[in-house]
């Protein structure tokens, strides 16, 4: 699908064995692409229109009939995976790194789950894994999306803020986030026929939904560290994975935060019991 919409290698064949794809000129972008440190602040928002347009897209067949809309979506599966996994390589000796517990990044889940269970947040289809990384770019053909392992039903907020979250908290350059954010509504075929008062609202409720994503990227992220921890103990998964856990313990705020924003008539978003990483 995102072959035929233009925004990723286009697909040549497959069979049992796997894909072939077309092979896609350009460079990989980085952090500094996305918020324009290097000097070409334009790349990221040529993303805009190509994400708006996946965004759009019917979720394929194939994944309502596997119960992927009704039965939490791809992020909220992947996780709930990832948690089992590490149980049972626990129950096999083989311990969690130092620094993280099993059970409270269980809690965590759980609580990630309850807050965006209590929202209703529609799904799109997403791309899953959208880190810099995932785009490839050229002057010739601007971005095309590669790596779609982990597309599927999921969260708009997920895939926009996952673009954006960096290491170096002072490089995360707001403005080019609300340009781009601003160009993915005017993508929106609601919002281009709405009016201005309307456009407003939705920017605004936009921003607050992606900015409510960026500790659940953490989260995820330090999930998926454990996971490689599990299959492979190396001392590189176990850092990274206590850097993403106590980046979503920094963070964790805004989920509560902006869930309450967005959430208004009801009640006020419960914290996460806390105490921070372990």
């Amino acid at each position: 699908m995102a072959g035929r919409l233009q925004i990723a290698a286009s697909l040549h064949y497959r069979n049992r064995f796997g894909l072939c794809h077309e092979m896609l000129p350009g460079t990989t972008l980085t952090e500094e692409d996305i918020h324009g440190t290097n000097g070409r602040p334009s790349v990221v928002l040529e993303i805009a229109r190509p994400i708006a347009l996946l965004h759009a897209s019917p979720i394929p067949e194939d994944f309502l009939q596997a119960g992927c809309v009704d039965d939490g979506n791809i992020l909220l599966r992947a996780m709930d995976k990832m948690l089992e996994h590490v149980a049972r390589k626990e129950e096999e000796g083989q311990e969690v790194p130092k620094g993280l517990d099993l059970e409270r990044l269980d809690a965590a889940v759980r609580h990630t789950k309850c807050v965006l269970g209590d929202l209703a947040l529609p799904h799109v289809l997403g791309h899953g894994d959208l880190k810099p990384s995932n785009v490839v770019w050229s002057p010739s053909s601007g971005p095309k999306f590669i790596d779609f392992e982990l597309s599927g039903p999921n969260y708009r907020g997920f895939d926009l803020y996952k673009l954006f979250r960096t290491n170096a908290k002072e490089s995360f350059r707001h403005d080019l986030f609300q340009q781009f954010l601003q160009i993915y509504l005017q993508e929106s075929e609601a919002l281009r026929k709405a009016s201005p008062s309307t456009f407003d609202a939705g920017m605004e409720q936009l921003t607050t939904e992606v900015m409510m994503f960026e500790p659940i990227t953490w989260l995820e992220a330090a999930l998926f560290f454990v996971f490689a921890h599990a299959e492979d103990p190396n001392p590189r998964w176990a850092k990274l994975a206590v850097h993403r856990w106590e980046r979503y313990w920094e963070k964790v705020h805004r989920l509560e935060e902006n869930a309450g924003k967005l959430a208004q008539h009801r009640e006020p978003v419960t914290a996460l019991a806390s105490g921070g990483p372990v």
